[in-house]
């Protein structure tokens, strides 16, 4: 029998098909050109750059950026009439620096460069492309500038170089077509106007041919709001702790996604010769009121050795310092360590609706049952030796708690070893907890759909994994806090002069905005990428919170006054 063929070469068809052709060929020609661009662009600025260069950051386009970021989830919950009213009297005096010469200008490739050091002299250059008349551009940099009357003009290669004397610091500025450039050195300069101008031939002598930047940069997305680059070596004898680093370089790129910042870290080195992954086994002893996860792969021998050798302050190289010291005190070695325990770390983070405040634990999986008491036991006292520690078993785990003294705040640190889990928290309670959880594992946290859609977003992570449920701490935070801010807006009348403590927004206004923050590490062939995802990222949360520390450290030195730089 002969088939029938069916009439599918019909007219509709045939223009549905040719339609959805030239459409598919539009989107991946944009997609090229998109990517192509953003490229471009970067080398634009790179080629300007000498090869040498150690550090710079780049802002290809500042009014795409304000745009995304005025649809960011951050600026939306700013945006919300409830939280304009909380800070109404911050608000209240708007910013006096006119803003719109800054965005006629449309400002493209933005960037700045440390180019070297000379006798622990920086050399920094920077500069921007710009689309406005040069009226506008100058007068945008003045504002910038403070007020200097000890000004000069130099002139080179048809340029005309402006010189401006802060005191002790020098600022040389030159307009070079669509550019404006700057830099504190006139010869730093006078080399990238040769390069911009094409006097300079040789393209390999810019950073835009380095191998070492042409591979690390490869490794982040081609489309940004902003990037950078660091070259370590160039500076690691003046920091001893990068003296022997294998770092060959550091970039990264944050951009906006669906409302979010994504932050990609790239770490150009060589590849640790452990086989051991990340299995985040610990994933099963979180709750639906599990807020913070995280599990990272441990090497013992490499953590203990960087903590000896930093001596690191703050507190988490203070707590580490405390652990490292224990130790030694204790006579246990990396060696011991490993035999006893797997090679992996990880935290949980629960805050029951019921509670007042989080309870917390630290979880590492067991190997050797006997030795994992034997060293918990041995560090526990080392840690502490003249608190009262209570060794008993029950509950199928052999428990190790300190007997505080009483009063207003009574911590219990305790250790629990089971046959899979060591679990240690600062109250017996919680280990209690963790322990039963440890026996049945509830399927809380990994099941959630709001987990699970947030680590979607992310590659595998091989390495180490963070997990913080923003709306589920911000829920927690504001039925414990609330009742403080209602007290301190009766108590505390000056606290209003900064925001409104009568009118704090309420907690569902806030939560709509909050979407976890998650950060993976896996490994690449050429190092290691770090991803990080959220309203902010902990990326940015952790740089933030080491400034707020710095000026927290440093806050004296204000109230000193500063000498003069002329005698």
């Amino acid at each position: 029998m002969q088939a029938t063929r069916l009439p599918l070469q019909s007219a509709p068809l045939k223009r549905a098909l040719i339609i959805t052709i030239v459409i598919a060929l539009i989107a991946g020609a944009a997609a090229y050109v998109w990517q192509t661009r953003a490229r471009s662009t970067s080398t634009a600025v790179t080629s300007l750059l000498p090869r040498d260069t150690i550090a710079f950051v780049h802002l290809p386009d500042l009014n795409r950026t304000r745009a995304e970021w005025k649809r960011s989830d951050v600026y939306q919950l700013y945006s919300e009439p409830a939280v304009q009213e909380f800070l109404r009297n911050p608000l209240a005096t708007p910013p006096t620096q006119n803003d719109s010469d800054l965005e006629k200008l449309g400002i493209e490739d933005a960037f700045v460069a440390l180019t070297s050091v000379t006798n622990n002299t920086p050399h920094v250059v920077g500069g921007f492309r710009f689309h406005g008349d040069r009226d506008t551009a100058q007068r945008t940099i003045n504002r910038w500038l403070p007020n200097a009357n000890n000004r000069e003009t130099l002139d080179y290669e048809q340029h005309k170089i402006d010189i401006v004397h802060l005191g002790a610091f020098s600022i040389a500025e030159v307009f070079d077509r669509d550019w404006v450039f700057a830099a504190n050195d006139v010869e730093t300069l006078k080399g990238l106007l040769d390069r911009a101008d094409g006097r300079v031939q040789d393209r390999q002598s810019t950073l835009a041919a380095d191998e070492t930047y042409r591979a690390a940069i490869a490794e982040l997305s081609s489309s940004y709001a902003l990037a950078f680059y660091l070259q370590p070596k160039p500076i690691a004898q003046t920091f001893p702790a990068l003296r022997d680093t294998q770092i060959n370089a550091i970039c990264g790129a944050s951009r906006f996604e669906n409302g979010k910042m994504h932050d990609t870290i790239f770490v150009s080195s060589p590849r640790s010769t452990s086989n051991e992954k990340l299995t985040r086994d610990s994933l099963a002893l979180g709750t639906p009121d599990t807020f913070f996860y995280l599990a990272s792969v441990l090497n013992f021998s490499n953590q203990l050795a960087l903590v000896d050798q930093t001596r690191a302050a703050g507190f988490l190289g203070g707590a580490l310092q405390k652990i490292s010291d224990a130790l030694a005190k204790a006579h246990i070695s990396a060696a011991d360590w490993q035999a006893a325990f797997g090679p992996e770390a990880n935290g949980l983070g629960d805050w029951p609706a019921n509670a007042h405040w989080p309870n917390g634990v630290a979880v590492f999986p067991v190997k050797d049952f006997a030795r994992a008491k034997q060293l918990a036991s041995a560090l526990a006292h080392a840690s502490d030796h003249d608190a009262n520690w209570i060794e008993t078993d029950r509950n199928g785990a052999h428990y190790i708690t300190m007997q505080s003294a009483p009063g207003f705040l009574v911590l219990r640190p305790t250790i629990a070893i089971t046959n899979r889990e060591m679990i240690v928290g600062v109250d017996a309670a919680s280990v209690d907890v963790a322990v039963q959880r440890s026996a049945s594992p509830p399927s809380g946290l990994a099941n959630s759909p709001t987990y699970k859609s947030a680590t979607s977003a992310l590659p595998l992570p091989t390495i180490s994994f963070a997990y913080v449920d923003l709306a589920l701490l911000y829920s927690r935070l504001d039925t414990a806090v609330r009742p403080m801010l209602m007290f301190g807006a009766a108590f505390m009348p000056a606290a209003n002069n900064y925001v409104d403590l009568a009118h704090v927004p309420p907690v569902e206004v806030v939560t709509k905005h909050l979407s976890p923050m998650i950060t993976s590490q896996h490994e690449t062939k050429a190092g290691y990428v770090i991803d990080s995802i959220g309203p902010i990222t902990l990326n940015e949360t952790g740089i933030a919170l080491a400034i707020l520390g710095g000026f927290g450290r440093d806050a004296s030195s204000f109230a000193r006054p500063i000498p003069s730089a002329t005698p």
